[in-house]
Parts: structure tokens; C-alpha cells; sequence
């Protein structure tokens, strides 16, 4: 097969001395590696404890009271279900999908802040810095703020003018669990003068979380509070989705799966991903940080193997690469475009 470079790729090559000394890559996570076995959601009920994403940590506790319940924590789903209220909806986000149009996204339900459990957390990798998230509420949550239900009231009350509010707070804590800094999204506020502007989130929302960069923070907590609350803690269903979240991760180029090491799993996500050519993260194997997945994120995965030498490895089509020990090119020049042939 061929294998087509870019001339800046050609280029690359022919000057290619890459160390592996760690650089900061910006990693996704966008749950869509996921597996998915038997349903359209995955709340913990196998009794992992949580579930790991590109080096992300997602906190869950499960208890097996019926097969169905019940969960805290982190959960992730694929459910598009806009319309129906009540918790049996409670893994489908209220924008309609993840964000921007992808298929799956998480789901955090806070039992502490629901009267008791816990608080859905994110561990990270040491020597990183989250950057922005993407946030909306899920459909349950949003339904019973705008109609009410048999737990909760609906937003503004009867005369529209209650000034209600939902907020979001996430916060950065470091190694001893002290909190370090914070950052809040409003998922609904009926706060306004002018009722026309009130608003519940239905849409994906962007948060900076830069604030908590260089903070040494470790891991991050989303806390839920709302105006509505009852002898047991909130009525307001404590539950939000999150999508696109973007972390700087200081790791070694090619560790395209973030864990610690450069390895034949790392090769498989470049494959996967080869000639994606727009807005391509580091955990999709973009390497050199241009955005999109070429031999260049071949050759910097290649130069930074573990066990390069001792591995014959083939790949599938449509990228078959074949490695002993290294990579034997042939070269040659048609037209404007070099082709690398293996």
C-alpha cells in the first residue's frame, strides 16, 4: 500500500531526530472510545468502581439494590431522549445528543448533594491542567425545573417570578483533597427583572476551567446546588452531562492513550484515526500538535517505541504499516506529493 506525506511530512523525515523528552499535550475526552456492551448507557452496575478515560479518572459507587439501581457518580450514555420526564430518563442529555452532534457523553449524579453519597469526581494525571468542558443539564433535571414534579417545583414558581436558580461548581482540589480554586456555570436562572431572559441550560456550554491551570490540582469535583431544597437535602435532580473535556497532560509524544508509556495501543489509536485532518487532539494521535493525524504522528510514535526492536507488528488496512525493528521506506517523487511505500 502507500502510505502519502505531505511535503512538510517529507521534510520532517529527512531531518526526524525526535528525543523522548515529556511535552504538554491537550487531550480529549469525548467518551466515544467507550464501550457500550448492552445498552445505550454504562452506570457502574458491573461494580468497577468507576472507569478510566485517557488517563481520567471518573469516580462511581453503585449499589445493587434491584438491576437497575442505583448509582452516584459518574455514569456514560448515548441516550437522546428529550421528551420524557422523570428519572427513568436520567442518562439522556437535554440537548439532544454530545456535543456537537457526537454520540456519547457522561452523565454525573451527585448523591451528596441530593441528601447523601457521594460527589462525582475526576482524577488526573499528575503534572496536568484541564482547560475547558463542555456542560449541559440532562433531561430529567431540566423537565422538572420547567414543569415541576412529585419531588420538586417548577422554576419561578407559579407566578413565574420565584427567582430560582440551579448552579454548577466545579472545584480543583490538590493532593490533600484541599479545595484551590473554583469555577460555576448557572444550568437554570430565573433571576432576572425581565422574566423573557430566564432560561434553563438546553444547549452544550463551554466552561473555562484555565482559571484552575498551575494550581496542582489533581483532581477536580462537581458540586450541584439549587434554590429548591427540602428536609433531606435538594429536590432539584442533581444531575448534569459533560462533554468535550480538554486537559494538558504532561506525557511522552506517541502515549496516545495517556498512559504513561509508548506502546502498541498507541499505535492502534493512530491507525484509527489516520487522515482525520481537522481539529484532531493528541489522544487521536496527533502528535506534532497540527490538528490532524499523518505520518508525521507515525514517525513521532515510531522514535519514541518502548520495545521497538524486538516487535513485528502488522497493522490492518487502510494504513498497513510493518515493523521490525523499524520502518523501511522506499521514496520516490510524484508530482507535488511524496509517497512513502510499505
Amino acid at each position: 500500500m502507500k502510505l502519502h506525506l505531505s511535503t512538510k511530512d517529507y521534510l520532517f523525515m529527512l531531518s526526524f531526530t525526535l528525543s523522548n523528552s515529556l511535552y504538554a499535550a491537550n487531550v480529549q475526552i469525548d467518551f466515544e472510545e467507550l464501550p457500550l456492551v448492552s445498552s445505550d448507557f454504562y452506570n457502574g452496575s458491573d461494580l468497577a468502581g468507576g472507569f478510566v478515560s485517557y488517563g481520567m479518572d471518573f469516580n462511581n459507587l453503585y449499589t445493587n439494590i434491584t438491576s437497575t439501581c442505583c448509582w452516584q457518580g459518574w455514569a456514560y450514555s448515548q441516550t437522546t431522549d428529550t421528551t420524557t420526564p422523570g428519572a427513568a430518563n436520567q442518562y439522556s442529555a437535554f440537548a439532544g445528543s454530545g456535543a456537537a452532534g457526537s454520540a456519547k457523553y457522561g452523565i454525573a449524579f451527585s448523591g451528596f448533594d441530593a441528601g447523601g453519597g457521594i460527589i462525582p469526581e475526576i482524577t488526573l494525571p499528575v503534572n496536568s491542567n484541564p482547560t475547558s468542558v463542555q456542560i449541559t443539564n440532562t433531561t430529567y433535571a431540566a423537565l422538572s425545573m420547567q414543569t415541576g414534579d412529585g419531588f420538586a417545583k417548577k422554576f419561578g414558581g407559579l407566578s413565574g417570578n420565584d427567582p430560582d436558580w440551579f448552579l454548577l461548581t466545579v472545584n480543583g482540589l490538590n493532593v490533600a483533597d484541599t479545595v484551590v480554586g473554583n469555577v460555576s456555570l448557572y444550568l437554570a436562572d430565573y433571576r432576572f427583572a425581565n422574566s423573557a431572559e430566564d432560561y434553563i441550560l438546553d444547549q452544550w456550554t463551554e466552561v473555562d476551567l484555565t482559571p484552575l491551570a498551575n494550581l496542582d490540582v489533581r483532581k477536580l469535583s462537581f458540586r450541584l446546588s439549587s434554590t429548591d431544597n427540602g428536609q433531606f437535602g435538594m429536590n432539584t435532580p442533581a444531575y448534569l452531562a459533560l462533554d468535550n473535556f480538554f486537559v494538558d497532560v504532561t506525557t511522552t509524544p506517541g502515549d496516545f492513550d495517556v498512559n504513561g508509556s509508548v506502546g502498541l495501543p498507541d499505535l492502534t489509536i493512530w491507525n484509527t484515526h489516520y487522515g482525520v485532518d481537522l481539529r484532531a487532539a493528541f489522544n487521536h494521535g496527533d502528535a506534532d500538535k497540527d490538528g490532524d493525524v499523518d505520518g508525521t504522528d507515525f514517525l513521532t510514535w515510531q522514535a519514541n517505541f518502548t520495545t521497538v526492536a524486538s516487535i513485528t507488528q502488522s497493522i490492518p488496512e487502510p494504513t498497513t504499516l510493518f515493523i521490525t525493528g523499524g520502518l523501511t521506506l522506499g521514496l520516490y517523487l510524484p508530482c507535488r506529493r511524496y509517497q512513502i511505500f510499505i
